[in-house]
């Protein structure tokens, strides 16, 4: 972890995110003592949803904070930042595996570093986005998230699209570039003697084509949300980009439950023995998820202890940004 020469003088932070609502984000923020700001628009036409979202973190910014904790992506959001705040005030950019793989927005990616190194410094997940920020002189502090141990007590029952007492894995998906939908669907199909919960909106497409022993969530709340995770016997998280972390990973090390996710040196260096790994293809997912149904406790185990270390270290990297915000 590094972060050089960037010293805030007061605690009047404000952190900004475009998006309706981001688990890192909410916690990174939350770990800061800073109240997340989730600015959001429901215009259909995206160019006006930005314009809207650009005038309300406008407005937010005229409150003159001393430091602004961005999330990345959008570009425009730190964009706005940069352009409406003055010279003193230090942008923190916490930038997402998307910064630098979503096609979307890896085009952006010299411009967000560029307006990080002149006016603050970055904050990402894993040690590749580093060298990725370091590489072009930005300061970086590598923090994982801010992982708390899930509280199983404030689950009362299993949400209603699960039966009580139903072994499951849990696959939670946004439908995005990197997940590997048709393979994981191919998995579900030769596994018959599994079920497979996936969370999200799911293309037409994928509802046509699921098996019979795959049940799709659709958006859930967040009350059922944590009903699926308390009652899952297995979580995957697969991904075909190479520095993607998971939040369903830390989700899953949360809740010490088994995981299977995706062999990539960011994922392997992370989760070590106490995950199992598969390569995103349907026969190493299917495999490897019906291995850890066969080994439950002591994957359980694992994940626990390691749970354990993980949360150590994110309080040091916590206290590092504290440390800046706070002088």
């Amino acid at each position: 972890m590094e972060a050089k020469n960037i010293m805030i003088r007061t605690e009047k932070v404000l952190s900004v995110s475009w998006v309706d609502h981001h688990r890192r984000s909410a916690e990174l923020a939350g770990a800061l003592g800073v109240e997340p700001t989730f600015v959001r628009s429901n215009a259909r036409f995206l160019p006006v949803r930005y314009f809207r979202q650009w005038i309300a973190t406008w407005r937010l910014l005229a409150t003159d904070a001393d430091a602004v904790l961005v999330m990345q992506p959008p570009v425009l959001s730190l964009a706005c930042a940069y352009l409406h705040t003055n010279r003193r005030t230090t942008l923190i950019g916490d930038l997402h595996t998307g910064t630098f793989r979503d096609p979307r927005w890896k085009w952006a990616a010299p411009l967000v570093l560029a307006m990080l190194r002149k006016r603050g410094f970055a904050v990402v997940p894993n040690e590749a986005l580093a060298e990725l920020c370091r590489s072009s002189d930005v300061p970086v502090v590598v923090s994982h998230g801010y992982l708390t141990e899930f509280d199983f007590a404030k689950v009362s029952e299993a949400p209603t699209m699960v039966r009580d007492g139903l072994s499951f894995v849990l696959v939670p998906l946004a439908f995005a570039y990197d997940e590997p939908i048709d393979e994981i669907l191919e998995a579900a199909r030769i596994t018959p003697q599994l079920t497979w919960v996936l969370t999200g909106k799911a293309p037409q497409s994928v509802a046509a084509s699921a098996p019979k022993n795959l049940i799709l969530t659709g958006f859930v709340s967040k009350e059922e949300y944590s009903g699926l995770r308390a009652n899952a016997s297995v979580v995957l998280a697969a991904t075909t980009a190479e520095d993607t972390m998971q939040s369903a990973g830390y989700e899953a090390l949360a809740a010490g439950t088994p995981l299977v996710t995706t062999p990539t040196k960011v994922l392997r260096e992370y989760f070590g023995d106490a995950a199992l790994y598969a390569a995103p293809k349907a026969d190493s997912i299917a495999e490897q998820v019906s291995h850890a149904f066969m080994n439950l406790p002591y994957l359980a185990n694992r994940m626990e202890g390691l749970r354990k270390m993980r949360i150590a270290e994110q309080d040091e990297a916590i206290a590092q940004i504290k440390s800046r915000i706070r002088e």
